[in-house]
């Protein structure tokens, strides 16, 4: 499992501290959940500061056509909860191990040739390129490192399916079902991004 994020996780039994939480936990500020863009990191490193605007200026370019640059698509995207590994110890206590993540987002435009065979050299299974989404609560998940480049979450799997609906609702659109593990949710910030 190579996603290890900012959280520090214990290694032993002995540490059971609760972490801190805001003084007041009783307020509801809503905040949309619903995934609305994927970047795909290329083959250039990621951002040195995945939250400051400036250090994505010149990373992020659908028109470069040699694999260096980051691309993005825009869809609607949802996440289930992970699906937990555990390992059971003495006395039945149960430790999470792993957790595997299933991304799920569906593109509707993809009518331009370009996008569609973008999508059809993700079928192929063997590009597995990191990535970072956002959310419509103004939020960007990726890998935030302690040193070096923020270089996005590396994925385990990528699907894409195109399926053809029949009737007046049925349109073109593309499925991505991107899978990765690790033992907690990506590192969050707010998204510097305006695309």
């Amino acid at each position: 499992m190579s996603n290890i994020f900012s959280v520090i996780c214990p290694t032993d039994c002995s540490v059971s501290i609760v972490p801190a939480l805001p003084a007041q936990t009783d307020c509801i500020v809503p905040s949309r959940s619903e995934i609305d863009m994927i970047i795909f990191r290329g083959s250039a490193v990621g951002p040195t500061d995945m939250s400051m605007a400036a250090d994505w200026v010149a990373k992020i370019d659908n028109t470069e056509a040699l694999g260096a640059k980051m691309k993005y698509l825009i869809g609607i995207g949802t996440m289930a909860a992970p699906e937990d590994t555990t390992q059971t110890g003495p006395r039945d206590k149960e430790i999470i191990v792993s957790r595997l993540y299933t991304l799920v987002f569906t593109i509707s435009n993809i009518t331009s040739a370009v996008t569609y065979d973008f999508l059809r050299k993700l079928q192929c299974g063997n590009i597995l390129p990191n990535i970072y989404y956002t959310d419509l609560g103004g939020f960007m998940y990726g890998q935030v490192a302690a040193s070096g480049p923020d270089n996005g979450i590396e994925i385990a799997s990528v699907s894409v399916a195109m399926p053809k609906d029949a009737g007046k609702e049925g349109h073109n659109k593309a499925i991505l079902t991107i899978k990765w593990s690790s033992k907690v949710d990506p590192d969050r910030v707010i998204n510097p991004l305006t695309i």
